[in-house]
């Protein structure tokens, strides 16, 4: 059902002759790439002598505060690339609103458990973690009205009728649930086993030690501690913010499976493989919602909300449009229609 979005992936571009079959051509290697439309790759200029075609884009690759900058001193019409640890630079360099676009993407924003000893071994351990985190306060933090949180696996979009893959906590307010998860913190502490701090791989950015602070505060609440380590340092958890290329179930169940997280769970692969193998697709969609079922109360993955990607755009922008995977070509941005 999702094979012309899995065809139209950027990763799925075809070549011909050594060179790629869209409207325009890079020209020439520099730090600032240059792409125009010219009809021989090797030369701007036709040997009918027509004119050549102006139309071109120059495209930067830059860290999000040097982008943001250049765009602020007029040198940038558009930057692209937006995630939500670069949203404080965005903030502090006093970007207008209505030049922010934001994406309607779904994926994963959460955090994976790779890891698990301990405290962190038990699935009943991991739920406190779940419970804990107030994802509105945690989302908010960072100046987004539209950022979406989320408590389940896969997108409502996808759900299948009268199976209900939310935590057993989600009726539960935010003080009954740090209620409930202290007690649970004071019961395995009083039985002699210590709780290591969480160990939560992040980027080395400004929002992401934004988010940090507020999970450690949530843990703190209720009688636990994390630590922030780096994304290529030994950690229990580490935050994933993966953009789903297509809309399928699959998509989401797979990055949880027990060939991609050693904290995993058997049962769960097994209702993925049966699922996959079906041929009838309301039977597929039901074992794969089954699966959810499983991995929602296993815990190795615990949801935030929605990836977020932003761009900004000067007012009117030609040729840009948000893009619910978070793709901009470039050629309407010169005003080549996509054919």
């Amino acid at each position: 059902p999702n094979f012309l979005q899995l065809m139209a992936q950027p990763e799925l571009g075809l070549f011909r002759a050594g060179h790629g079959a869209g409207p325009m051509q890079l020209n020439g290697e520099k730090p600032d790439f240059q792409l125009g439309v010219f009809k021989d790759p090797t030369t701007r200029n036709s040997e009918e002598g027509e004119k050549e075609d102006e139309r071109e884009v120059r495209l930067r690759m830059d860290g999000a505060a040097m982008a943001i900058a250049r765009f602020n001193k007029q040198q940038t019409d558009v930057i692209l690339g937006g995630k939500f640890h670069h949203l404080p630079l965005v903030e502090q360099a006093g970007i207008d609103s209505g030049q922010i676009r934001l994406d309607p993407v779904a994926g994963l924003f959460g955090l994976k458990f790779f890891n698990a000893t301990g405290f962190w071994a038990v699935a009943e351990n991991r739920e406190i973690l779940a419970m804990a985190i107030d994802r509105p306060a945690l989302l908010t933090s960072f100046n987004v009205t539209a950022w979406q949180s989320r408590q389940k696996i896969i997108p409502d979009a996808l759900n299948v009728e009268g199976i209900n893959a939310r935590p057993d906590w989600t009726p539960m307010t935010m003080a009954e649930r740090r209620e409930f998860a202290r007690a649970h913190v004071s019961r395995w502490r009083s039985s002699g086993e210590p709780i290591e701090p969480l160990r939560i791989a992040l980027p080395d950015a400004a929002g992401a030690d934004i988010l940090f602070l507020r999970i450690r505060s949530d843990l703190r609440r209720v009688g636990l501690d994390a630590r922030k380590v780096a994304l290529d340092a030994e950690s229990d958890t580490q935050l994933i913010d993966d953009i789903a290329p297509y809309d399928s179930a699959v998509w989401f169940l797979s990055r949880l499976t027990c060939n991609q997280t050693p904290v995993c769970i058997n049962d769960a692969d097994d209702k993925i493989a049966e699922a996959d193998a079906a041929t009838n697709l309301e039977i597929k969609a039901r074992l794969y919602a089954e699966a959810e079922v499983l991995l929602v109360k296993h815990y190795n993955y615990i949801p935030l909300g929605v990836p977020i990607r932003w761009s900004i755009t000067r007012p009117n922008q030609r040729g840009f449009a948000v893009n619910p995977r978070g793709w901009h070509p470039l050629n309407p941005l010169v005003g080549i229609p996509i054919s």
